[in-house]
């Protein structure tokens, strides 16, 4: 007879900025319907900033490591598809603004 038989656990390892990029990525997007409402430029805005730098560091740690490469470039790309329209809205806003003054002469 033998002894008592040995389990051994281990944990796969995880990208956990990845994913945490590309669940911020998808809540970003949903957001854009919102981004012309005023709340939505300020609640949309720091969720794909964040979505962006995380996605970046996955990135990086995804090289690293070999796993998140996937969930990293997708949070990358829908945070900056999020970041476009408010860019836009902002510019407009600008814009707007700029056009009701009129120069002295």
């Amino acid at each position: 007879m033998t002894g008592p038989r040995q389990i051994i656990y281990y944990e796969r390892p995880r990208n956990s900025l990845a994913t945490a990029s590309m669940v911020l990525g998808i809540i970003a997007v949903v957001g854009i319907p919102w981004v012309f409402v005023i709340i939505g430029i300020f609640i949309d805005t720091p969720i794909a900033v964040i979505g962006l730098i995380l996605g970046a560091n996955g990135y990086k740690r995804a090289k690293q490591f070999g796993i998140g490469h996937g969930s990293s470039v997708a949070g990358i790309v829908m945070n900056s598809i999020a970041l476009a329209p408010i860019a836009v809205a902002i510019i407009l806003t600008i814009i707007g603004s700029q056009s009701g003054q009129q120069p002295n002469s």
